[in-house]
């Protein structure tokens, strides 16, 4: 009955580790958010905001807190705890870049090899300006990560939605 148990055993570690091997030769799609929203303010104002990374949790509603880690003139390094879903923390790098405008942001690390590359581009329009956000993401964990990314799209595009939404709000009240 030892051998027989033992055999089984083998047999499980050798096809686990078969399915990791695929896994890790599978490749992973990386998914992408693009959305726009009108900023009653000049792109400048709107970088400013956007670089107080340590008021994130009152823009983006899956953020419980935000630690900064490292800032910069132009640039911050900081890491977000997401334990609204999951007792999850992505660490980020966060810069600002010249004319045009444009605020860009990489993860540094993320938990389940979460990884997310992201832009916001400016078009002055009227009195203030249009936002263009770009976030290209995809979850990197073996076997997981293949079903994990696409799902995550569902959670970061309206999170994404709501950060401006709730951008332009703030500014809103603040121009004013």
């Amino acid at each position: 009955m030892e051998r027989k148990s033992g055999l089984s055993l083998a047999a499980g570690i050798a096809t686990g580790a078969v399915l990791l091997a695929l896994d890790a030769l599978a490749e992973r799609k990386k998914e992408i958010v693009e959305l726009e929203q009108y900023m009653p303010a000049s792109p400048e104002w709107v970088i400013d905001l956007i670089m107080q990374v340590e008021r994130e949790p009152e823009f983006i509603p899956i953020i419980s807190g935000v630690k900064i880690l490292g800032r910069e003139p132009k640039e911050v390094t900081y890491e977000v705890q997401a334990a609204r879903l999951l007792p999850l923390s992505v660490r980020y790098r966060k810069w600002r870049e010249g004319s045009p405008p444009v605020v860009r942001w990489t993860t540094v690390r993320g938990a389940f090899g979460f990884r997310e590359d992201g832009e916001i581009t400016f078009k002055v329009q009227g009195r203030g300006c249009v936002a263009r956000l770009r976030s290209e993401h995809l979850v990197d964990a073996p076997i997981a990560g293949r079903f994990a990314g696409p799902a995550a799209t569902g959670v970061i595009r309206p999170q994404l939605r709501e950060w401006l939404r709730r951008l332009s709000e703030t500014l809103e009240k603040e121009v004013a």
